[in-house]
């Protein structure tokens, strides 16, 4: 964004050097963010209903705008337009892939995991050991409580779908943890987080979206 207002930014391996100047617009326009829309996404992957998000779309330099083609290739509909992303759920498939560039959503695919009719392995995510929690080890244990089968490893999540049972998701303090796994509640009742305030530090507003999301999948439900 400072590049594209005329600021010079220069990428030096591991730093970037910025030159003082003045900026050459007056308006700078700024997405949504992607890793707290990547609950919304998975919340109608899994239950078969749509989300839409304006303001954001193919032309995101968000890593994590991604997540919408991981659920494209589990099964689900996807429409990606300049300026707005649309997805419909479905059954999910297993996956195997690399999630080294996309760390803050590593929680949200392991969360709905179980409901896919396979395995699913995340790979290259040893970084997420040192997030506000140790996320694959959090992962790990939330999915052993809710008695999904999974294997973690240094760098690596192993998830095989099966059987569930309703449980209280240990969050360790982690928003994520707590936003992620609120969503496998959305087709398991019985789930409850033992933190649901760390959810401020990134997305306060988060237990209304996710209500308001129930009511729009109760009324989708019923209309079908």
């Amino acid at each position: 964004m400072l590049f594209r207002s005329g600021i010079s930014v220069v990428a030096e391996r591991q730093r970037y050097v910025v030159t003082p100047g003045l900026p050459r617009c007056d308006e700078l326009r700024v997405e949504p963010d992607a890793s707290s829309l990547s609950y919304l996404l998975a919340a109608a992957a899994i239950s078969g209903t749509t989300v839409e998000a304006s303001g954001i779309g193919a032309g995101s330099l968000q890593a994590d705008a991604g997540f919408v083609r991981v659920l494209a290739d589990m099964g689900c509909a996807v429409t990606v337009a300049p300026d707005c992303i649309a997805l419909r759920g479905a059954p999910l498939a297993g996956i195997d892939l690399d999630l080294g560039a996309m760390p803050d959503v590593v929680l949200t695919l392991a969360a709905i995991a179980p409901f896919a009719q396979g395995p699913v392995r995340m790979r290259n995510i040893a970084h997420l050991r040192g997030k506000e929690s140790d996320r694959i080890d959090a992962a790990a244990h939330a999915l052993t409580a809710l008695g999904v089968r999974c294997r973690q490893e240094a760098d690596e999540l192993h998830v095989e779908s099966g059987s569930t049972r309703a449980a209280r998701i240990a969050t360790r303090g982690d928003h994520r943890m707590a936003m992620a796994f609120a969503v496998t509640g959305l087709l398991l009742p019985g789930i409850e987080v033992d933190d649901a305030a760390c959810v401020q530090k990134s997305f306060p507003g988060y237990w209304r979206e996710l209500a308001r999301f129930r009511a729009h999948h109760a009324l989708a439900s019923a209309g079908s």
